[in-house]
């Protein structure tokens, strides 16, 4: 298949090839035969080939973004979300990390022969740094309501009310009626008198 057509019949399904340098280099040829492709872009930070010498193909990498609260296309159901680990990708645990990647000698990667089995140790080796430098946590469930940093004093049902409060502002400002604004000061009233005593 020629090149054009890869990437036409890519584009065509929602993908994008990330990758677009040569990734395997000899004295007289440089060709990119080793792709990644993506069908969410938005939330790709960085891509790029490796300069590693451990084949006589470079390696390819992706980072991706999952911050945002929603992914676009993705769905989590609710009993894997109760179950969900998360890692902690602090500046302490990639310090941790570098220095745990640079002190390895890889010498069992670098003896083997076999380009898979070669693979494979160096995954299994790659993999165990990783996991020391960012330990598996589970993860906490965030309430619908719940603030990022949420305080220590803030009871869910307060943070409900203060929600409640919000859009009610929201619905005065787009639609200000006396009406709107009753219940907006009503409730405005509520959350302020409650949060007040729950400071105390």
């Amino acid at each position: 298949i020629h090149a054009q057509e890869l990437i036409d019949t890519s584009l065509s399904h929602g993908f994008t090839e990330v990758i677009s340098r040569p990734t395997r280099i000899t004295d007289h040829s440089a060709t990119l035969i080793d792709h990644i492709y993506t069908n969410a872009l938005q939330h790709t930070t960085s891509a790029g080939v490796a300069l590693v010498d451990t084949s006589d193909h470079l390696g390819t990498y992706i980072t991706l973004n999952y911050q945002s609260r929603r992914v676009s296309g993705s769905y989590i159901p609710k009993s894997e979300r109760e179950n969900a680990h998360r890692r902690k990708f602090s500046d302490e645990n990639f310090t941790k990390f570098n220095q745990l990647i640079g002190e390895e000698t890889w010498d069992t990667v670098l003896n083997e022969g076999d380009p898979n089995v070669k693979y494979r140790v160096f995954e299994t080796i790659y993999k165990k740094h990783y996991d020391n430098a960012f330990p598996e946590n589970p993860a906490q469930i965030k309430r619908v309501n719940q603030h990022r940093e949420p305080k220590n004093w803030i009871l869910p049902w307060l943070e409900d009310a203060c929600a409640r409060k919000d859009k009610l502002y929201e619905k005065f400002v787009r639609d200000p009626t006396i009406q709107n604004k009753v219940k907006y000061n009503k409730m405005k009233k509520f959350c302020r008198r409650h949060v007040a005593l729950a400071k105390k």
